[in-house]
């Protein structure tokens, strides 16, 4: 067969463009690291490749919020311990207050320092993340979660929870609402509150109240007439009554009572069974009150005193309330640490899985590489000697 000079030229040619794709592709794969630079490589592998590179990609966005929540998570737990510290120390506060000693300068400089820790309180509640977004406004938190006028603090924000996803079928909320944190603590100690009426003009104190049996939910009233007392429900129906004598028990609704002192005649204790209580900032408001009142008589020692009980029974309450919050902002921070432990196990598997499928030998490509060029520069100058035989040459 005959073979021209054109087609040794374009088979030669060929041939080394074909070697120079070829260390073109090895060149490209010893930069990026990888083997597969396109499917046409190897069209299983890659795909499988492309499909690792999702799974990393969001185990990495899961991770990322995982970072973010546990963050938040752990700056709210944090100002709550600093709220139950306030708290603690307003309780402190409260039995100090107790003392038969102090006269009435003695409690109002308590009152005082009672209301201080009281706009400490306000200022925790109304604490950022340090990027505009307060954290205890629920999903308004594009504003402070509460205010003050007129000396009444209440709540602006919602009750809305914003969630993160930090595992393809778990999610865990971000915040915790100011509302259900101070606003609305549970009954009083043991299930229910008391309260004497402001105008109540005997000396009747409350030596102690506890739960004695099974609570009846409901609002109740006790009142004292001509040496006896009367007790009724909301609607105001008689449930029974007996002569008032001091110390002696007083039982309603699963709850029973032990005054001291001499009521008067229309003097009324109100008893609040169940129900949602009252506001943090309201009992520590009522304390404070209740010492700045002078004890002018009897009767005004008692019902400071009174008010100082019912409001120290919300303030137990109050602070058990913040213990169980933090605690369940403690579990939540356990969830997402105990996710971020599977996401890392995870990420490192799906990694390895991805090495071994795309990554480059790069011992072995160096050595393909060389050998590559070795052809290259060998056919090159093949290439180069035959182009020089030419019979024109011969009979130059």
């Amino acid at each position: 067969m005959r073979i021209s000079t054109q087609q040794i030229h374009q088979q030669a040619v060929a041939g080394m463009q074909r070697q120079q794709l070829e260390l073109s592709r090895t060149q490209a794969q010893l930069a990026s690291g990888e083997k597969l630079a396109s499917a046409a490589d190897d069209p299983t592998a890659y795909a499988l490749k492309m499909s690792l590179d999702d799974g990393i990609a969001q185990v990495q966005s899961y991770q990322r919020n995982a970072g973010l929540l546990g963050d938040r998570l752990a700056l709210t737990e944090s100002v709550v311990a600093e709220m139950e510290d306030s708290v603690a120390r307003i309780r402190e506060l409260a039995v100090q207050a107790g003392g038969v000693a102090l006269n009435d300068t003695d409690r109002a400089a308590i009152a005082l320092e009672i209301r201080q820790q009281r706009d400490n309180l306000l200022a925790l509640a109304n604490s950022s993340d340090g990027q505009g977004r307060y954290l205890f406004a629920g999903t308004s938190d594009q504003s402070a979660a509460f205010s003050e006028a007129g000396g009444t603090i209440r709540y602006d924000g919602n009750q809305g929870q914003r969630e993160l996803r930090i595992d393809s079928h778990q999610s865990v909320a971000e915040n915790l609402s100011g509302d259900q944190l101070l606003m609305r603590i549970p009954a009083g100690a043991d299930g229910f509150d008391l309260d004497f009426d402001q105008g109540n003009s005997g000396s009747l104190q409350i030596s102690s109240a506890a739960a004695s049996g099974a609570l009846i939910g409901g609002q109740y009233s006790i009142r004292f007439a001509a040496g006896s007392y009367q007790l009724e429900d909301a609607a105001g129906q008689v449930l029974g009554g007996a002569a008032y004598v001091e110390g002696e028990p007083i039982s309603v609704a699963g709850v029973t009572l032990r005054l001291q002192g001499v009521p008067a005649d229309g003097d009324q204790i109100q008893l609040a069974v169940g129900g949602a209580g009252q506001s943090l900032f309201a009992s520590i408001d009522a304390l404070a009150h209740a010492l700045e009142q002078p004890h002018t008589d009897a009767a005004a020692a008692a019902q400071s005193k009174n008010l100082a009980y019912t409001a120290q029974r919300s303030l137990q309450t109050g602070h058990e309330h913040l213990i169980d919050q933090r605690s369940a902002l403690g579990s939540r921070m356990a969830t997402v640490e105990a996710v971020v432990s599977r996401q890392e196990a995870a990420s490192l598997q799906l990694q390895e899985t991805r090495s071994g499928v795309a990554d480059l030998d790069l011992t072995a490509a160096i050595s393909q590489m060389q050998l590559q060029v070795s052809a290259l520069e060998v056919a090159q100058q093949s290439f180069l000697r035959v182009q020089n035989l030419s019979l024109f040459r011969l009979l130059g």
